[in-house]
């Protein structure tokens, strides 16, 4: 059923492209839309590892949030302005605001009552990571007494699980940075996260795990405000299409290294 909706949504969003007319980056609609200041400025979470990384030694981001947002600006012909938030409400809230104006970010009714979504970038899977010692071979056992799941609270990952978790205790972490330190402080048995972020911190937390199999495909896409132009918002639905078709959208998650995502279809 979900599959099916998300197919619609994309056949719709590649109909209001087309009926939009031969829009392109000079248009007075497109830049009024996206461009309000002399900026693009492009916003994600951060730190989550499906929109960016950090370079250990430059310091530099890379992945779906810098890499797009600097080809898309220079697309429009602006400079960037990377506007970064530490979880998804403080992100839409920014977006109510007007405080951003191309967003990244998992798809859901309740943010589109306020966003304009393009069809879905990436596909991230989300899943769980182990402990060192806890007995979980398979997702089925994850959800027993005693075992604490660390999730980032109010995250689609925390509704996700919250209906469906029976025997298992969910304890939320304000945080994605806080988040990962859940295992080494024994506040979590389990993180449940996008894999992403589990696989790069498996790698830091010797003996951990990270399960196979997902419990959530998310959908992520590009979104603005609600009350931009509509040439704005078909200008960034043909710019998401042409970006998975030519590579644009693989070459950033291979230059991140990420794990876990794929180019939504």
């Amino acid at each position: 059923m979900a599959a099916n909706r998300w197919t619609w949504l994309v056949l719709m969003a590649g109909f209001v492209g087309a009926c939009a007319g031969p829009q392109d980056a000079t248009a007075p609609a497109v830049r009024a839309g996206l461009l309000p200041t002399q900026a693009l400025r492009v916003s994600f979470v951060v730190p989550a590892f499906v929109y960016s990384v950090k370079d250990p030694v430059s310091g530099e981001l890379k992945g779906l949030g810098p890499d797009l947002g600097k080809d898309l600006a220079q697309r429009l012909g602006t400079s960037l302005d990377l506007v970064t938030f530490p979880n998804p409400p403080a992100l839409v809230q920014a977006g109510r605001e007007g405080r951003w104006d191309v967003g990244m970010m998992g798809i859901s009714a309740e943010r589109a009552a306020v966003l304009d979504f393009t069809a879905p970038m990436i596909v991230a899977q989300s899943g769980y990571m182990v402990g060192k010692g806890v007995d979980a071979r398979t997702m089925a056992d994850v959800d027993r007494p005693g075992i604490r799941i660390g999730v980032f609270a109010k995250s689609s990952v925390d509704a996700a699980l919250t209906p469906t978790i029976r025997q298992a205790t969910i304890v939320r972490a304000p945080s994605i940075a806080e988040l990962y330190t859940m295992l080494a402080n024994g506040s979590a048995d389990v993180l449940a996260a996008a894999k992403t972020g589990l696989y790069a911190e498996a790698a830091k937390n010797p003996g951990a795990r990270v399960l196979d199999g997902s419990f959530l495909d998310e959908p992520i896409a590009m979104a603005v405000p609600k009350g931009r132009t509509a040439e704005a918002l078909a200008f960034l639905e043909r710019y998401v299409a042409q970006a998975k078709a030519d590579g644009r959208v693989q070459a950033a998650i291979d230059r991140a290294g990420l794990r876990g995502v794929i180019v939504a279809q």
